[in-house]
């Protein structure tokens, strides 16, 4: 076999393994990107503070139904399922005279798991912000939740 033949038998060896080997389709594609979105892992250290989040019934008071004098206050109305195993949490933060940035949701699952997502670039200095999260999992129940928060925007 000269030495040009047996180059371009190579050639053709590889191109027809590569065009005969598997490879993802556009639906398989889609779909492990909708399963498995890319997310920035979260790391508490970048934030300034955080403050517990109650988990409660709907409160349609002033101040996410806390005090007026309480200068932080987050709830969380109680979970509604909305489909099977998708949780949804409307989320409530309150911070009179204060504005927080990159303001992001830990909720912690008995057994240690945790979910983290930011949920509002910055909030309003003289408002509660409302947010909505979905969450899926088989159950949430005995669920604790932190926001956590920056005091000046940081960058991206």
């Amino acid at each position: 076999m000269k030495a040009g033949t047996f180059w371009t038998a190579g050639i053709a060896a590889v191109v027809l393994a590569v065009a005969c080997s598997p490879s993802p389709t556009g639906a398989d594609v889609a779909a492990s990107a909708t399963i498995n979105p890319i997310a920035k892992p979260f790391l508490a250290g970048a934030y300034d503070t955080w403050f517990p989040v109650d988990i409660s019934p709907t409160a349609s008071e002033p101040n996410c139904g806390f005090p007026a004098d309480w200068k932080l206050a987050g709830r969380l109305d109680l979970p509604i399922e909305k489909t099977s195993g998708v949780w949804t949490y409307a989320g409530c933060i309150a911070s009179p005279g204060k504005v927080l940035y990159d303001v992001t949701l830990v909720l912690t699952f008995p057994g240690g798991e945790t979910v983290a997502r930011t949920v509002l670039d910055k909030t309003n200095r003289d408002s509660e912000a409302r947010f909505v999260i979905q969450v899926q999992r088989s159950s949430v129940a005995g669920a604790e939740a932190r926001i956590y928060f920056n005091d000046i925007a940081k960058a991206s």
